[in-house]
């Protein structure tokens, strides 16, 4: 099966609705495992069993790497 587009969305992982992100997923299909990832936000990926619970999946993988690099750059910005 090809790798298939899919449009999700992220929000903060403390469920806080301040910001809303819209992403694009490339979704493919891999035995009995659906994978997804999302070449805008390096490092997020997912996994499921079926297509929803991967892409579930990424959309938490998407939060907390958006929520790392937001903490990691709160930092940096300190030490100056």
């Amino acid at each position: 099966m090809p790798p298939v587009w899919r449009h999700v969305s992220a929000q903060s992982p403390d469920r806080l609705k301040l910001m809303h992100n819209e992403f694009n997923a490339i979704v493919e299909r891999d035995g009995p495992w659906f994978i997804a990832y999302c070449a805008e936000v390096p490092g997020a990926n997912g996994q499921g069993r079926t297509r929803d619970e991967c892409l579930a999946n990424l959309r938490e993988g998407i939060a907390l790497v958006l929520a790392y690099n937001s903490a990691r750059d709160t930092n940096r910005t300190r030490e100056r």
